[in-house]
């Protein structure tokens, strides 16, 4: 089947979903988000680290 994956980057955390596509529409297949944000304007302080850090965890976990 075909997936999607969705990251959104908000301005307290970062949001992940992957969604598989069927013939009577769309299931969840994974849900999670980050602890920490990630600064994109600066990427290189600690707390964007770690959330850079969480969001590969998150990646890592997720079946493609």
């Amino acid at each position: 089947m075909n997936s999607a994956l969705s990251i959104f980057f908000n301005v307290d955390r970062i949001y992940v979903a992957q969604v598989e596509f069927t013939s009577k529409g769309m299931i969840l297949k994974y849900v999670n988000s980050t602890k920490n944000r990630v600064d994109l304007e600066n990427i290189e302080n600690d707390t964007s680290r770690q959330g850079i850090e969480e969001l590969e965890e998150i990646l890592n976990d997720i079946n493609f």
